[in-house]
C-alpha cells in the first residue's frame, strides 16, 4: 500500500527526466527491498520507505551504487519516523507572547 501511495503518475514522469539516473536508482531501491521510492518535491532529492533499519541500509547502499554507476556523487541518510507523531513544539524560553 505504501509503495502504491508513493507513485506519482502525474509529476514524476516529467521531473524524473531532470534527475540523471533516476529510473535506475528507483529500480535499484525497489529491487533492494524498498516499499516505495520517489522524488521529493521537484527533485533532485530521492527518498525510499523501508521496513526497518537493516532494510534501509541495504536500500541506501543500492541507491548510492546506482548513482555511482552514473558517475554522480551522492549523500544518503537513513532517517527514522518517530512513533509519537506530530506534536506542538515548546516555546523557546526567550519568546514573548503577542
Amino acid at each position: 500500500l505504501v509503495g502504491r501511495a508513493l507513485r506519482d503518475l502525474i509529476v514524476e514522469p516529467h521531473r524524473a527526466a531532470l534527475v540523471p539516473g533516476f529510473a535506475d536508482v528507483q529500480t535499484a531501491a525497489m529491487e533492494a527491498g524498498a516499499l516505495g521510492c520517489s522524488l521529493s518535491g521537484a527533485g533532485p532529492t530521492l527518498f525510499a520507505w523501508c521496513d526497518g533499519p537493516a532494510a534501509a541500509e541495504t536500500v541506501r547502499s543500492a541507491m548510492v551504487d546506482a548513482f555511482d554507476r552514473h558517475d554522480i556523487s551522492t549523500e544518503a541518510w537513513i532517517s527514522p519516523i518517530p512513533s509519537e507523531g506530530a506534536r506542538p513544539a515548546p516555546a523557546p524560553a526567550d519568546s514573548q507572547s503577542l
